[in-house]
């Protein structure tokens, strides 16, 4: 199932929708364990994993508690920071990360 297709299946769009919502998303490639929200910062961006895995953690007593791990076809990021503009409360970062498409 290529992008598009998923996207018209996920939302229930036309084709010709998930032409234009995809249009919006712009492909990106970071190295495993790049940082890609800090907890403290703000989400600016809504991640569909096309390949590899994202991972959600914070710290907590010098420990690193994993929260969630985003894998392919799924979208990710920090809901009320995204949403709300409210402090990231977990740190997000690419693990073995090869495609994500960020809008």
């Amino acid at each position: 199932m290529t992008d598009k297709e998923f996207l018209a299946h996920y939302f229930s769009l036309q084709e010709e929708q998930a032409q234009q919502a995809f249009k919006l998303f712009k492909s990106v490639t970071y190295p495993k364990n790049h940082l890609l929200l800090k907890d403290g910062g703000y989400a600016k961006e809504l991640l569909f994993i096309e390949e590899g895995f994202v991972r959600v953690f914070k710290q907590e007593d010098k420990k690193e508690v994993t929260q969630w791990i985003g894998s392919p076809t799924e979208f990710i990021t920090e809901i009320n920071s995204f949403f709300f503009n409210q402090q990231s409360r977990w740190n997000t970062s690419s693990f073995r990360s090869k495609g994500l498409s960020t809008i």
